[in-house]
């Protein structure tokens, strides 16, 4: 399953790429200054916000418990893979995906990115590939957060003691934070959106960002089900919500210029948001 989410990720970087002009001129890509970064800005701010207010915002009890009363109700499929993928040393396992999650593929994605863009000759653009890249993050760090105060899915190793009779620490807010998982929607929307800004802006190694950042995605959505931080549905959810918004958002409002070289869009990112809207 993991490799055809890869594969799948990997070849519609290649199908942008492949349609990217030839040469450096009219590869661009739109964006506005003026609305990008403080869009970007308000995201970050929401994402920090909810971290900080965690203790209020999350319910005491969870809402999706995976429990019939005091009986496991958790299904076959998260049950196998977490059985299957602990490990014994899951703080090991966690503190790792921390460190693929948050250091790692942020590095791997970015330097990929100005790499491919300096191999082009194109290094004045890599401020704003940055900027789509960064927003893309934000905006679907956003949704992730959302969700997850909403839905309030308990975590594996805070279901197995609910279910287990022992006597259960104090509650914390994370113990109903399992869907979906953040570190894997990170690391996949760094990763699609690294591959699609570098595709529709028609450098050469466009793929190659995209498969070296998704391999790290892919492990860092390992660990979290290694670390008993997220079910294997967290993980996949993760991964394919973080890919549709690292690939959609550049596509849909920052796909390239026509044949010009100002990096400036022809028409202000709320006005591509309500006719993008009003098609359907």
């Amino acid at each position: 399953m993991a490799r055809k989410l890869l594969a799948s990720t990997a070849t519609a970087a290649l199908l942008l790429a492949i349609a990217a002009p030839a040469g450096a001129q009219g590869r661009e890509l739109r964006y506005e200054l003026h609305l990008d970064a403080p869009i970007t800005a308000s995201a970050i701010g929401l994402v920090v916000g909810s971290e900080l207010l965690k203790a209020d915002l999350v319910p005491d009890h969870c809402r999706w418990c995976d429990r019939d009363g005091d009986r496991d109700a958790l299904d076959f499929l998260d049950r196998g893979a977490r059985n299957a993928f602990r490990w014994e040393d899951r703080k090991l396992a966690a503190q790792t995906s921390d460190v693929l999650g948050f250091i790692a593929s942020p590095i791997l994605s970015f330097g990929g990115l100005t790499i491919a863009a300096a191999e082009d000759h194109a290094e004045k653009r890599t401020p704003v590939d940055v900027l789509i890249v960064v927003e893309c993050v934000a905006m679907s760090a956003v949704l992730n957060q959302i969700v997850k105060f909403v839905v309030a899915r308990e975590r594996p190793y805070a279901h197995e003691r609910s279910v287990s009779g022992w006597l259960e620490p104090p509650k914390k807010p994370d113990d109903n934070l399992s869907f979906w998982s953040g570190h894997t929607s990170l690391t996949f929307t760094l990763a699609a959106a690294g591959g699609a800004v570098a595709a529709l802006g028609g450098y050469d190694h466009a793929p190659l960002v995209m498969g070296v950042s998704g391999s790290l995605a892919l492990a860092t959505g390992y660990l979290r089900i290694a670390a008993d931080k997220h079910y294997f549905t967290d993980v996949l959810t993760g991964a394919v919500m973080g890919s549709a918004m690292g690939i959609l958002l550049p596509i849909v409002f920052h796909g390239r210029t026509s044949e010009t070289s100002t990096p400036q869009t022809t028409a202000p990112l709320t006005t591509q948001a309500f006719s993008f809207g009003s098609s359907f």
